[in-house]
């Protein structure tokens, strides 16, 4: 660290306030005897801290900053998780003696305390609960590996930046920072003409010391970008864990390419003046600025704002539909009474039928107009007199189906839809779980309905061959978590009302179907206990291929949801 008495004496305060934090008051004589004993370290966004590996030969304490750990395996690399502000890395190494067992990097800029062993030695004779501390942080981190659904950031930095000339940051992360606070955090709305810290000399190191005393004193900092001021706009970047790009629908964001660090996740805000159109271009205009993923945000919609606010404090809220062919018709009636008990969808995943579901979500259908969609889907049902004369690859031509989904919804890309959506197809080319996230929403919809015998395989440009996703995972609720969902909703089907049902004899494509989805049905009911909500609807008596029972699988799903609900209080999910 540089020799700045002010950035030093900055650090030292906010490593005093982590620890106090962490471990509570000290000793007297504690504080004075361990801070010239500190290894600081300062580390830029993208900097590596250590390598999987290496000796460890000090521990480190994340005063400011985020950083990420890596591990190589099987000659990919495998994100273990982040590291935040208050918590330890290397502790492990350092008290073992072993290696280095993964590698760390700056996400953003870091600013980070060292102790070598015997400075740690001697902080946990003179504060015992380093120790118990030191044992916590190994705990939670184990249960975030092997927790099923995303975990709710307690910090988190964010800066709100246009790269639209009609698009102005400052009341854009004004209204943020109301939908964060409004759910309990502490907020800090941080602009440039706040930070008075002067035009001369080392401005850079002066706006990082009052950005890190912001982000102290909170649990969320909102960071609103300035047209006007590119060094305030660095070194924001620089600060944020991520950074939201405002857009109108159909504008090519166009920022400088040195501006951002490489490792900052960028984001899409599109800002949608009516909520009539449907977005459009999407995909290009992310391209354009290198962000990774997006969110249509209407303006006046009081719905998309609280989105808005449960994605940024990980709370929003996934639905994944189980594929399952006319059992998961039970899904509309589930989304019925999520509706009625006024629990909001943020982003939706499906398998095959329950991907169908899964887009009408996403598009942001009302209810009314799902049902309409999904009565035209029984009418014309593509699984009826489609018979092939001389099955080669399928029993059915296909031809039905592919005249079905345009007629059913629009010709769209993934990135057009109001929320997040994303579909499981099986790759036999490369045998592996397809996950749809991007591109042709017709594509993705047609692969992950193509069930193996049954329809004709999508083959896509690069020569993959795609078939129905229930062959690998026929509830995705895995996949919410990529789209920052907090909390999750699986929604399967096929539970029998009652024990004394006799089951149903499926003709040849019923046998195809039930042996499709069989063994990934029954991994998916580990989702009964992992999911925040679970509904298994209890439509085990209707048939795979009974598209006439309709109505009676959608009533079936509501029933069973309102019993579901009977006693939940949608109140902490808003």
């Amino acid at each position: 660290m540089e020799n700045d008495p002010n950035l030093q004496a900055s650090h030292a305060a906010l490593l005093h306030e982590v620890l106090r934090e962490e471990l509570g008051e000290f000793e007297p004589g504690v504080w004075e005897k361990l801070l010239p004993a500190i290894r600081w370290k300062e580390l830029a966004a993208g900097e590596t801290l250590f390598r999987e590996g290496e000796e460890g030969d000090a521990m480190y304490v994340v005063v400011s900053g985020r950083l990420r750990a890596t591990r190589e395996e099987d000659g990919e690399v495998r994100t273990i998780g982040d590291i935040g502000r208050g918590e330890t890395v290397g502790e492990m190494a350092l008290l073992t003696g072993d290696p280095r067992s993964a590698t760390v990097h700056a996400l953003r800029d870091c600013v980070l305390a060292g102790l070598d062993r015997p400075t740690f030695n001697e902080l946990s004779r003179a504060c015992p609960q380093t120790v118990i501390h030191v044992a916590k942080v190994q705990f939670d981190r184990i249960q975030r590996a092997n927790r099923p659904r995303s975990l709710e950031k307690q910090r988190l930095s964010v800066m709100v930046l246009s790269a639209d000339p009609s698009c102005e940051a400052a009341p854009v992360a004004a209204r943020l920072h109301k939908e964060i606070a409004a759910r309990g955090y502490q907020v800090v709305l941080a602009t440039a003409q706040q930070a008075s810290v002067g035009n001369e000399g080392d401005r850079r190191h002066r706006l990082a010391i009052w950005l890190n005393e912001q982000e102290a004193s909170a649990t969320h900092l909102i960071m609103a970008g300035d047209r006007h001021d590119q060094d305030w706009n660095r070194q924001c970047l620089r600060s944020a864990d991520a950074v939201l790009l405002l857009a109108r629908p159909g504008h090519m964001p166009d920022l400088p390419k040195d501006l951002f660090p490489a490792s900052i996740r960028r984001i899409l805000l599109v800002l949608h003046p009516e909520s009539s159109v449907p977005p459009r271009g999407t995909a290009e205009a992310m391209a354009a600025c290198g962000a990774d993923s997006r969110f249509h945000l209407r303006e006046n919609s009081r719905n998309d704002w609280s989105r808005l606010g449960r994605w940024l404090t990980g709370r929003a809220v996934g639905i994944a539909f189980a594929g399952g062919g006319a059992r998961s018709f039970a899904h509309l009636g589930v989304i019925r009474a999520l509706q009625e008990h006024g629990l909001p969808l943020d982003t939706a995943a499906g398998t095959s039928l329950g991907a169908i579901v899964a887009s009408g979500v996403s598009l942001d259908f009302d209810m009314d107009e799902l049902m309409r969609r999904f009565r035209i889907m029984v009418q014309t049902n593509p699984t009826k007199r489609d018979y092939v004369l001389i099955p080669k690859t399928s029993l059915l031509s296909g031809r039905k189906l592919d005249r079905l989904l345009p007629h059913l919804l629009p010709d769209t890309t993934i990135e057009d839809c109001w929320k997040g959506f994303a579909c499981v197809s099986a790759n036999l080319t490369h045998p592996a779980a397809y996950v749809h996230r991007s591109g042709s929403l017709l594509q993705a919809l047609r692969s992950t309905v193509s069930i193996p015998g049954v329809f004709p395989p999508v083959r896509l440009k690069s020569g993959d061959l795609l078939v129905d996703g229930g062959v690998v995972n026929n509830l995705p609720a895995d996949i919410l978590r990529d789209f920052g969902a907090g909390r999750i909703i699986a929604c399967d089907q096929g539970g029998r009302a009652s024990s004394d049902e006799k089951a149903d004899t499926p003709n040849a494509i019923g046998i195809i179907m039930r042996s499709v989805i069989l063994h990934s049905r029954i991994s998916g009911r580990a989702w009964r206990t992992a999911a925040d909500l679970y509904f298994d609807s209890p439509v085990g008596g209707i048939g795979l291929l009974e598209w006439e029972k309709f109505d009676e699988a959608v009533q079936c799903g509501y029933d069973n949801a309102r019993r579901v609900l009977e006693n939940f209080d949608p109140a902490p999910w808003q």
